[in-house]
């Protein structure tokens, strides 16, 4: 609004001051006055008012208006956004955090399997490839229990982020 008011100054007459020292000297071979000096100060006060430049000023004014209000919607818009992306990253960062607690349930159900095939591969009720297949289960399950561990750090790093919480 303050860049508004400076436009609109334009409207309001102007005054001010002046104050100088001249020195001037001047010579002619003809006439009455063959040597003419001047010097010594010179003050004075002058007031201007601009009576019409074409609506240059209004327009000027009218412009500067636009733009503030251009530079409010846009700060609006990013506020909005911001906080967007503050949610999402919220709801990323919750459902990262389901995700590993799936998956850490999901790694005592493959370790109770794994007890009863270890069990069975004793009393040789189940073959080689099977025990291999089951212990192949429990790696995978650790896999993704170690990528939802990642995950939900990366997404708990990129809320800090947005929040502005993130120290380095």
């Amino acid at each position: 609004m303050e860049q508004v008011n400076i436009v609109r100054s334009a409207f309001y007459p102007r005054a001010g001051v002046y104050a100088g020292y001249n020195y001037g000297e001047s010579r002619s071979d003809f006439g009455t006055f063959r040597n003419n000096q001047s010097y010594g100060p010179s003050v004075g006060v002058f007031v201007n008012f601009n009576i019409f430049n074409g609506l240059r000023d209004y327009t000027n004014v009218k412009v500067q208006q636009i733009e503030v209000d251009n530079s409010r919607i846009s700060e609006e818009n990013s506020i909005s956004t911001n906080s967007a992306r503050l949610i999402q990253a919220y709801r990323n960062y919750d459902l990262a955090r389901r995700v590993l607690y799936l998956e850490s349930e999901n790694i005592e159900n493959v370790q109770q399997n794994v007890d009863i095939a270890i069990k069975k591969f004793d009393l040789a009720s189940i073959s080689s490839v099977e025990f291999r297949e089951i212990q192949l289960q429990l790696l995978q399950a650790q896999n993704r229990l170690f990528n939802a561990q990642f995950n939900i750090r990366i997404h708990e790093l990129q809320l800090r982020q947005l929040s502005g919480n993130l120290e380095l």
